[in-house]
């Protein structure tokens, strides 16, 4: 063997070495925008009703969606179908149906409202067979697994020209039903809506079309050869709505309404049809519900199980708000006339005495227009009983035919502007329609039990009991001694619960939390009360939740196995946990200290699990466990995106803030970190980070640094927690973040000259601040921030038209005072005021439709700061709200961010942007 071979073969097997000895695998890659654009996650995950089945998506940032369906026992059976999304499953597993998407590329170049439809796609799971339906706006399969029922996308091009009369008359569209033996189907014109029973037996619609002769409700038996159409009951020109099936009688409740001229429904009236005798039965007539109310077409019918009583909604005559207003047609003799000119002003009169100030008024305004009352008819003795009504609005419905809750939050409307969400509670008869008021200004939950016998609920830090039957209210978590108020509330408006569990069968007991675990107060004599889990959540420092196994589950039984999520404030670990009813206490499932499990699914008559396992560096993959988890399978295989790639390591610290407290967080640190290296830091921060630790962040371009992406460039990154007091917010954060920085420093793995920090929204307003105050920071980026809390302290919220005086007296923003009273608080607090001793490079970035803070607030900083001639520099981002939204921007954004960051931290060249800006060129 010649020298030249030789020395091959040595670096041949050398390289080999390399890449099998651990510590010496091949350089991974950096992590950029194109790998997160394309990275995958998984949505929609769900398995058959039996369990043998998974379906899911895989989606990237930018890019086509794909379907997979696996037979979780068959590896040789495993479908991927590119552009399927959405997809759900035939009972007996033949059939998957989903949402078929329009190529990505095709939908990105497509002209604005010219966007292609998505179809349907179905597959036949036996032979792997794809049909494909164009432009199909919704899917479902029939109980039984015999029918695909599905509705088109309205043809626009093939609409009639309505006539002037009945012109707003509600048209229907196709309805298909889709027979799967046999691929034959029945096409419906003209339906409304549609109602399939869970049992197979029938289908329901109501069909409204421009020839009036079929309009109607109509019926088809799903068991009965060719499912002939028969109706149920036929009116020209009425609109059938709100079809409402109950499975203990039989009945189908509806609603029919006459039409008026224009076409639209006014006065309804309520029937029900008989599927045992084949009869309709007249239940409320038009004046049927009272003199001056009446039924509106919009609203929402509730049986009760047992289908002795249903809930209907009315409406006064004085809330029937028409959507038009009379124009006023000008001629020579009204032309010049004030009255005329002025009926048709553009004005809204803000007047102190309004419930609620005009911005908010418009936005809550279509619910207000729809807003209905209700009341429940009680079938047996064919009797209406009003309940509801404008000054107690709202209505729990229920079960049983006594009693239930009501609500009032009309006394306390205009406090919403500046404090919070009150209501008065009420006891409500079903059978007399009288209230009886239990508690007046409370502000978290409040439930009846199933048999209206009594109503539990949290006011000022406690619960309480209130017995029907007894008229006694009682404290029920008073003698315990243990907090079940949040002691962790850091925010001036009145600690929440821990959270409502829900109640025990034949209301024997009810369910709440304190801070770890979960108590049953049991309602017989004596009212006494136990932990669930034996306290060990408290004793272990985790919080135990149960989750929700069950669909539509009403109560806890005796019999139940309740699955607990356990978390651990300390250690960050999650696990999942049985607690038996039968039996006080908890067993273990599934735990470990350096993952986080989520169960996502339980099949409902069998041991069988969905869940995920995640960790900071580990993508959270599908798992299928049975039993009490001890076979646990992998069913999906997306962690291998992580292989190429330097993700970096995750670990918990601790420091302590000015005030002595114990403050956590996570660093961030690259798979190649070196001891006694100093690594630029980036800080990104809100309120508490800390529980992040065995959280795997999805890489996405959005308003947030991507980790992978700064940590595989070199970067070690912080995500700390922040303890406020009320008053001095921007205080506390700096504190926070200073001495979590100072941290890092000491434990020598940070540049001290090369420390950034971002934020948005109020981490937006928290890193502004914090440069103002300090100079330690080396680059500063913020989104979304409030520069001014003066001047935002009555801005307007547009999302919700509020006011923002709630935000900084009783909320977030934590000052705890009104302007006037804590005047010093919101300069002190403030950025701008504090602009001056500004000296960090600072980039802020705002949407200028920002429905969360005012984007003047942006304009505010920004002014000042150029004032007094800081670096500053400001990117809007024209028609995008709080978030940006539109790829380009978002994308734009992310890269701009990384830029900053990079000349400011590793020495970059400065990019020409930064440099020179963009001048406008009439974009």
């Amino acid at each position: 063997m010649n020298n030249k071979r030789k020395l091959f073969h040595t670096l041949l097997a050398f390289a080999i070495i390399l890449n099998i000895i651990p510590g010496y695998a091949a350089e991974k890659k950096k992590f950029n925008f194109e790998d997160v654009l394309k990275f995958r996650a998984i949505e929609n995950a769900k398995l058959s009703e039996d369990g043998d089945w998974l379906i899911y998506n895989t989606a990237p940032d930018i890019g086509n969606k794909e379907m997979v369906v696996k037979k979780i026992m068959d590896s040789t059976i495993d479908f991927h179908v590119e552009r399927a999304s959405n997809p759900i499953i035939s009972t007996n597993n033949k059939w998957v149906a989903a949402k078929y998407n329009p190529d990505f590329i095709k939908l990105a170049n497509s002209a604005k409202g010219k966007a292609p439809k998505s179809g349907m796609l179905l597959l036949n799971t036996s032979t792997g067979e794809q049909i494909i339906k164009k432009d199909i706006a919704s899917f479902e399969f029939s109980g039984n697994s015999e029918w695909l029922i599905y509705s088109p996308y309205p043809d626009k091009n093939d609409k009639e020209e309505a006539p002037e009369k009945y012109k707003m008359k509600k048209i229907g569209s196709e309805l298909v039903m889709h027979h799967l033996g046999s691929g034959t189907e029945i096409i419906i014109p003209g339906v409304t809506e549609y109602y399939a029973d869970s049992s197979s037996t029938f289908i329901f619609y109501a069909r409204s079309e421009r020839n009036a002769d079929s309009d109607g409700i109509y019926y088809r038996s799903l068991k009965e050869g060719y499912c002939p159409e028969r109706p149920i009951q036929k009116m020209e020109n009425h609109l059938f709505s709100n079809l409402t099936w109950n499975n203990a009688t039989g009945r189908l409740a509806y609603l029919s309404a006459g039409l008026q001229d224009d076409g639209k429904p006014y006065k309804a009236s309520l029937w029900f049809w008989d599927s045992n005798e084949k009869s309709i039965i007249s239940a409320i007539t038009m004046s049927g519900v009272g003199e001056g109310n009446y039924i509106p077409s919009k609203n929402k019918l509730a049986w009760s199980e047992d289908g002795g009583i249903i809930f209907v909604g009315t409406k006064p005559d004085a809330e029937r708000y028409q959507d038009d207003e009379t124009k006023i047609i000008f001629n020579k003799e009204n032309i010049l006339n004030p009255d005329s000119i002025t009926a048709s002003a553009d004005l809204d009169i803000w007047h102190n005495n309004d419930p609620l100030i005009k911005t908010n008024e418009k936005k809550t305004w279509p619910g207000k227009r729809d807003r209905f009352y209700y009341g429940v008819y009680h079938v047996g003795d064919s009797r209406f009983v009003q309940l509801a009504a404008p000054d107690m609005s709202e209505i729990i419905t229920t079960d049983n035919h006594n009693y239930t809750i009501g609500f009032a939050d009309a006394p306390y409307l205009k406090e919403i502007q500046w404090d919070g969400w009150y209501r008065d509670l009420y006891l409500v008869n079903l059978k007399t329609g009288n209230r009886k008021l239990l508690e007046k200004r409370i502000y978290d939950h409040a439930s009846i039990s199933p048999l209206g016998k009594f109503v539990a609920y949290y006011n000022d830090k406690q619960w309480f009991l209130y017995d029907v039957a007894k008229d006694s209210l009682l404290n029920i978590t008073e003698s315990i001694g243990l907090p079940f108020h949040d002691v962790d509330w850091d925010i001036p408006a009145p600690a929440p619960s821990y959270g409502f569990l829900g109640w025990f069968e034949n209301d024997d007991a009810f369910c709440v939390y304190d801070k770890f675990d979960p108590w049953m107060f049991l309602t017989g004599d004596g009212y006494s009360k136990f932990c669930m889990t034996l306290g060990e959540g408290r004793d272990i420092g985790a919080k135990f939740r149960v989750i929700k196994t069950r669909k539509n589950r009403k109560f806890i039984s005796s019999k139940d196995s309740l699955y607990l999520e356990a978390f651990s404030e300390k250690n960050k670990w999650q696990g999942i946990y049985i607690h038996e009813t039968w039996i006080q206490g908890i067993k273990e499932y599934i735990r470990d200290p350096n993952y986080q499990f989520n169960l996502l699914e339980k099949v409902e008559n069998r041991d069988r699990f969905l869940y995920t396992r995640e960790s900071y560096d580990e993508f959270p993959d599908l798992w299928i466990g049975d039993g009490e988890f001890d076979r646990l399978t992998r069913v999906s295989n997306l962690d291998k995106q992580l292989e190429p790639f330097s993700w970096g390591k995750a670990e918990l610290t601790s420091w302590k803030n000015g005030r002595g407290q114990d403050l956590q967080g996570v660093i961030i640190k690259p798979d190649n970190f070196e001891e006694g290296k100093k690594y630029p830091v980036l800080i990104y921060f809100y309120e508490r980070f800390s529980d992040r630790l065995h959280q795997f962040v999805m890489p996405r371009i959005n308003h947030r640094p991507c980790y992978p992406l700064y940590v595989s460039d070199d970067y070690i990154m912080l995500l700390p927690d922040i303890k406020y007091v009320s008053g001095d917010p921007g205080t506390d954060a700096t504190d926070a973040l200073v001495r979590g920085a100072q941290h890092l420093i000491d434990m020598g793995i940070a540049d001290p000259d090369k420390i950034a920090i971002q934020g948005h929204s109020w981490g937006g307003y928290e890193s502004a601040y914090i440069v103002t105050r300090t100079n330690m920071f080396a680059a500063c980026c913020t989104g979304a921030p409030v520069g001014n809390m003066t001047s935002a302290y009555s801005g307007i919220r547009l999302g919700t038209g509020l006011s923002r005086q709630f935000q900084y007296e009783k909320w977030q923003s934590r000052i705890g005072g009104n302007l006037w009273d804590s005047l010093d608080n919101y300069i002190r607090n403030s950025p701008v005021f504090q602009a001056r001793t500004m000296n960090t490079p600072m980039l802020i970035m705002f949407g200028d439709n920002d429905e969360a803070v005012p984007w003047e607030q942006g304009i505010e900083l920004y002014l000042a700061f150029r004032r007094l001639d800081k670096n500053a520099l400001m990117l809007q981002y024209r028609n995008e709200p709080h978030h940006p939204k539109k790829m380009r921007n978002k994308l734009d954004y992310a890269i701009k961010m990384k830029e900053f960051f990079d000349h400011y931290l590793k020495n970059t060249k400065m990019p020409e942007w930064m440099e020179k800006g963009i001048p406008y060129r009439g974009e």
